[in-house]
């Protein structure tokens, strides 16, 4: 925790002091566990990135398309990507 040491502090402040103190240790685990989770996030930026990669390829298969619609979803699907 945290000492206060010989400092007079008033006592609503020891309080919220100790309660931050709390926010930032329950703040610390969940990026813990959360960081545990994220197993899945570098599997899914390579496929994300393979995607990319073909943009060029699938951008000119789109572009046959007559009624245009698919270049219009794979300009949309490519931002969502690259966002």
């Amino acid at each position: 925790m945290f000492d206060i040491g010989d400092v007079e502090t008033d006592a609503g402040v020891v309080d919220r002091l100790r309660a931050l103190h709390g926010v930032v240790e329950t703040v610390k685990t969940q990026y813990e566990i959360d960081q545990g989770k994220s197993s899945i996030k570098e599997p899914v930026q390579k496929i994300i990135q393979a995607a990319l990669g073909f943009q060029d390829l699938i951008q000119a298969a789109t572009a046959f398309d007559p009624t245009g619609h698919a270049n219009s979803v794979w300009a949309v699907v490519s931002l969502g990507l690259t966002v």
